[in-house]
Formats: structure tokens, sequence, C-alpha cells
């Protein structure tokens, strides 16, 4: 689910990715996997799981989860994914999840832009729909500073996400959140990054609408290699 977009966001130190983030799904499972790469230089890339669907919890039905996705290298900088997965709760729900993201890379700048959707089928309730939309920069200045600007777009209120224990969303609204960080990494394994996260919310169904959340952070990274 996150592999290819992780690589090119590069800074999980700082947030997680938005499916992550939302949870829409795990960053791990238990399971049995295969991937590999073909044509030219392996341009078309392929990854395929089946799970557990619990995360790092216990399995606790029958259900599997089935996640596929393939990417491709329109060149060597620019990269597409198309992603799929169907995790099957036996009894509860059944949820489905279609992603792209396309990303433009290299050394001293990356540029990603991500769209996707979740259905969630429940067996005694009508179905969620949610919607999501994220697109993010992160360039080197020099060879000790760089810059991070981060945007989430939640087109429709998120109940799970309102369970993210360091950064709990209000649950009832659509939302958008905004991430800025300076990053100065005076060494390669060293990051020192300033960085503020800011949350705004729509009205909900009532009419209210929630309060802004801003954290404003340093955050302190170590790469042990």
């Amino acid at each position: 689910t996150l592999t290819v977009i992780e690589k090119v966001w590069n800074y999980r130190f700082l947030e997680k990715t938005p499916l992550d983030l939302q949870r829409w799904a795990p960053s791990r499972d238990f399971g049995i996997a295969v991937q590999g790469g073909f044509l030219n230089d392996k341009k078309f890339n392929y990854h395929l799981m089946l799970a557990n669907g619990s995360g790092n919890q216990s399995e606790v039905n029958r259900g599997k989860k089935l996640m596929v996705s393939g990417s491709y290298n329109l060149f060597p900088e620019v990269v597409v994914e198309g992603y799929f997965d169907w995790n099957d709760n036996t009894g509860k729900s059944d949820f489905f999840t279609y992603q792209v993201f396309l990303a433009y890379s290299n050394d001293r700048m990356a540029i990603g832009l991500q769209y996707a959707h979740q259905t969630r089928q429940r067996v005694d309730d009508d179905p969620e729909e949610l919607d999501l939309l994220s697109g993010f920069v992160r360039k080197k200045l020099s060879e000790k500073f760089g810059i991070v600007a981060r945007v989430d777009r939640m087109f429709t209120p998120n109940s799970r996400a309102a369970s993210q224990v360091y950064l709990p969303f209000y649950a009832n609204a659509k939302s958008t959140l905004f991430i800025f960080a300076l990053d100065f990494f005076p060494v390669k394994q060293v990051h020192f990054t300033p960085n503020v996260e800011m949350i705004v919310y729509d009205r909900d169904d009532a009419g209210i609408q929630a309060e802004k959340d801003i954290v404003p952070r340093i955050t302190f990274f170590y790469r042990f290699n």
C-alpha cells in the first residue's frame, strides 16, 4: 500500500503518508507476498500480497486482505502507480481501496500527487465512501537545508481518523491538513526539522465548524546507517 509513496515522500519521521495517517491502511501486516519487475531495466514493477488484514493485531476472523500494486517508470525520474486492495472482514464488512500516485523525483527534489478512494461496506449499515487527494513537494535548498510542504484534503468525514492517537481528527467534518517544514541536515544521518501541522475543518452536517488544530514541533531524526 505504502511502499512506492513512502520512498518518494521520504519524510516518514515528519509525518505518515495519507492512507496510513487517516487509518485507511496499516503500515504492516502478516501474510505472503510476491514482488518483482520486468521490461527494460525493470520499468514495470509489481507487488502482490495476501495478508490477514489485521495490521499488527491478532487475526480475528477467516477473512483475508488482497493487495495489488503495479508501478511504471515513464522516465527515470517519473513514476506512476495504480493500487487496489480488498479486505474481507468476514461477517462484519468489506473494505475496498483504490489508489493512483504520480511522482517526479531526483536527488534534489520530489513532487507527488495522490488520489485514493475507499468503500467500507458494512453488514448492518449503509456503505461509507471516502475520497482523499494529497500533494507534496520537498526540495534541497543547499547541501544542508531543505523545505517540505504537503496538503491532504479529505472530501468526506473519516470516523477512523479520530482514533489517531497523536493527531486525532474531528470525525464529523471534511478536513484539510497542511504540513510545512524546514529541514536542516548538518550531516547525512542527522535531521533537525522545525515544522507545523495545521488541520482546517469544514462545517459538519449540523452547521458547526470545529476550531483549527495547530501543532508546532521540532523533530529530530537520526539514521543508523
